[in-house]
C-alpha cells in the first residue's frame, strides 16, 4: 500500500500539471478563439472536461493517496478518520459538480432548441399581442451599431446587439455587418476559410428574430435579451 500511494502521488503530481496546462490553455484559447483561429465551441468543451473529469478527480487522488502514504508510516487512527471524511467530501464536491455542469449544458442547450423550434415554426401568437415590426431590408439597415445590431444569415434576420460583447472574435467583426448581410462571414468565419461550429450554429438560433419580410415583435427582443440577463 506505501508503494502504491507513493507511486499514485507520483504521478498524479505530473497529470495535475499537465491537466492545469490544458485548462489553462483551452481556456484562453476559447477566450481568444478568433486571434488563435479555433473553434470557440470545442475549446470551451475541452477547458469544462479538463476541469472538472481531469483535475478534480486528479486532485481527489493525490489528496487520498498523500493520506494513505501517511497512514501506513504512522498507523495514526486519527488519521484514518481523516481519510474517510476527506475522501466523502472530495467525491460530493465531484458529484456536485458534475451534477451542474451537465444540467448546466442540458438547459442552454435546450432553451435553444426550444426558442429555434418555436420561431421556425411561424408561431406568432405571442407576437399578435404586441408590436409587430416588419424585417424589411430597409428595416433591418436601420439596426447598424454594436448598441442596436441586426444581422442577415441567408436570409433570417438576427438580434445581435446583446451578444456583441460575448463574441469571442471581438466587437469589431460582428459590428462590421450590423445592418447588413452577413451570411459569407458566418460560413467561413469572417474570411478565414473554416465553418462555424454546431454549437455556434445552434446558439445562433436563439438570436432568430424571423425570416426577411417576415414579422417579429418587440415581445422577441426582450426575449433575447433575457437571455443574457
Amino acid at each position: 500500500m506505501h508503494k502504491i500511494a507513493y507511486k499514485t502521488i507520483r504521478y498524479t503530481s505530473w497529470l495535475l500539471a499537465l491537466a492545469i496546462l490544458l485548462s489553462l490553455a483551452s481556456g484562453l484559447m476559447a477566450a481568444k478563439s478568433g486571434y488563435f483561429n479555433v473553434d470557440y465551441g470545442v475549446m470551451k468543451d475541452i477547458h469544462n472536461i479538463a476541469t472538472v473529469f481531469l483535475f478534480l478527480p486528479l486532485v481527489i487522488l493525490h489528496t487520498l493517496a498523500a493520506l494513505i502514504l501517511n497512514i501506513t508510516r504512522t498507523g495514526s487512527e486519527k488519521l484514518k478518520n481523516t481519510f474517510k471524511a476527506t475522501a466523502a467530501l472530495w467525491i460530493l464536491l465531484l458529484l456536485v459538480f458534475s451534477y451542474f455542469y451537465i444540467s448546466s449544458n442540458r438547459v442552454k442547450v435546450g432553451d435553444t432548441n426550444i426558442t429555434a423550434v418555436a420561431d421556425s415554426t411561424g408561431n406568432k401568437t405571442d407576437m399578435l399581442n404586441s408590436s409587430l415590426i416588419t424585417l424589411s431590408l430597409e428595416e433591418v439597415r436601420k439596426h447598424n451599431s454594436s448598441s442596436d445590431c441586426w444581422i442577415i444569415i441567408d436570409n433570417a434576420v438576427y438580434y445581435a446587439t446583446p451578444y456583441i460583447q460575448y463574441h469571442p472574435g471581438g466587437i469589431d467583426i460582428i459590428t462590421a455587418y450590423c445592418g447588413g448581410d452577413a451570411s459569407e462571414a458566418f460560413k467561413t468565419k469572417g474570411g478565414a476559410g473554416v465553418s462555424h461550429s454546431n454549437n455556434a450554429k445552434l446558439f445562433l438560433s436563439s438570436l432568430y428574430l424571423g425570416e426577411i419580410e417576415g414579422i417579429t415583435s418587440n415581445k422577441r427582443l426582450e426575449e433575447i435579451n433575457s437571455i443574457f440577463g
